[in-house]
């Protein structure tokens, strides 16, 4: 099992450009509009490749599609494919049944165990499947993964019951002792009833043996010598009903929020405005107006520039204030009121540019 950085990496692993060349000269694309779909697509790399060299139909008539994790190595497929999702294959909703052609190149990893899993599964067979749903009947997929795998019960199985016109080739030689990797190219069943290839099944079982791989399992470049050909079918429409991811790229918002009036607007109102008076203020003005002034910051501050720049504090004084008021009756005596109220007054002190203190109010 790889470690937690390749896990963090996706375990990702591109297509050597070589042997996409070979790949290429085993696969005949039929007359017509054609979907092809890489649902780990990395850069995009290949599926361009196989794009611009498989003989068949117009260029235009092929659009790819893909899907990426990373967001650097997504960013770099959208220059190459139609379309890319940035996000895991797992987040991808995407049309069964559909692609005329599938290259899966999946991590070479166990899922990561949760708290919860009593265990993790190889990554390989969750991938087959799920490649599989996506191919149309008849379609090819192209599914790569170190030899040794293809001899995992659960694989072997699935590929001899559900492909036909299958083959197992390795990459070339010096490739092949880097990587260890080996392609599956195969021809979905369209019948709802399958049995299982049994050839298949027992060739994919050897493949556990090394030595087998090295005898009896041809490399891409040989077999293309060998003038064999898939030939990929066409789509009734190249652009999928069912194709975006169930979390929603970042990316998306920014430009939704940069075209949206609102937003705009929302900005334009965090921008620092300028006073404007058109009219000169009312004089003289009441202290009460002034306490406000004070009290809200109106009057803090710099007042002028250069040689007449002063320097403003004003000050609000509160005070309690007692007065007396005296009331005589028709029968000679007297009653006295005291009445306590809140007194504020204004100060205002200026320092000038030559050091004095001006106090105003």
């Amino acid at each position: 099992m790889s470690n937690l950085g390749n896990k963090l990496m996706s375990g990702f692993y591109s297509f050597d450009e070589k042997e996409g060349e070979y790949l290429s000269k085993l696969l005949v694309q039929e007359k017509g509009k054609a979907a092809y779909l890489d649902p780990t697509c990395g850069e995009g790399e290949i599926l361009m490749q196989l794009k611009k060299e498989i003989k068949g139909a117009s260029k235009n008539a092929i659009k790819l599609y893909g899907c990426e994790i990373d967001l650097e190595r997504s960013n770099k497929a959208k220059t190459l494919l139609d379309s890319v999702l940035y996000s895991s294959i797992e987040n991808c909703v995407i049309e069964n049944n559909y692609f005329s052609l599938v290259f899966s190149n999946p991590p070479y990893d166990n899922t990561i165990k949760g708290i919860e899993d009593r265990k993790s599964e190889r990554k390989e067979f969750i991938e087959l499947r799920r490649s599989t749903r996506y191919v149309r009947p008849n379609g090819l997929l192209i599914f790569v993964i170190p030899g040794y795998r293809f001899s995992d019960r659960k694989i072997s199985k699935y590929l001899s019951m559900n492909f036909r016109d299958a083959k197992v080739l390795k990459f070339s030689s010096e490739n092949y002792q880097r990587f260890k990797q080996c392609v599956f190219i195969g021809r979905k069943r369209a019948s709802a009833s399958k049995t299982l290839d049994e050839h298949l099944y027992n060739s994919l079982q050897q493949m556990s043996n090394e030595s087998y791989i090295e005898n009896n399992v041809s490399t891409i470049k040989e077999y293309a010598s060998n003038n064999k050909r898939w030939s990929i079918p066409t789509v009734s429409n190249n652009e999928p009903r069912i194709f975006y991811s169930k979390i929603d790229d970042k990316q998306d918002y920014y430009e939704a929020f940069h075209k949206s009036t609102g937003f705009q607007q929302f900005l334009n109102g965090l921008k620092k405005q300028d006073p404007v008076f058109e009219e000169n203020p009312i004089l003289p003005i009441s202290e009460g107006m002034l306490a406000m002034m004070i009290t809200t910051g109106g009057v803090n501050g710099i007042l002028g520039e250069g040689g007449s720049l002063h320097l403003l504090q004003g000050q609000e004084n509160v005070e309690q204030v007692t007065d007396e008021e005296v009331f005589y009756h028709e029968k000679g005596n007297k009653t006295t009121k005291h009445t306590t109220r809140t007194k504020r007054t204004v100060s205002i002190k200026a320092l000038t540019p030559t050091g004095d203190v001006l106090k105003f109010i």
